[in-house]
């Protein structure tokens, strides 16, 4: 188990253009299962975008190009086993 601490403010800048605006915020921790750290970072990218996809996903073309920013803008800043 590791705890992963993201930084989104990147890509909320690019996905409130779009008109997405109450979604993820900022700097924050995710704790996810994983048996490394690289496999720490492949799991907090998913849970993001699973979340962003499931309350966006509907939106149709804007909530795809949410994912889409994500999976690019998003920076792993500190990763602690835990």
């Amino acid at each position: 188990m590791y705890r992963v601490q993201i930084d989104l403010t990147v890509a909320m800048k690019k996905i409130a253009k779009l008109g997405i605006k109450d979604i993820i915020k900022g700097k924050y921790w995710i704790k996810v299962p994983a048996k490394d750290p690289d496999a720490a970072c492949h799991a907090a990218t998913e849970k993001v975008c699973n979340t962003v996809h499931k309350k966006w996903g509907q939106k149709g073309k804007s909530g795809e190009d949410a994912v889409k920013i994500i999976r690019k803008e998003m920076k792993i800043l500190k990763i602690d086993p835990i």
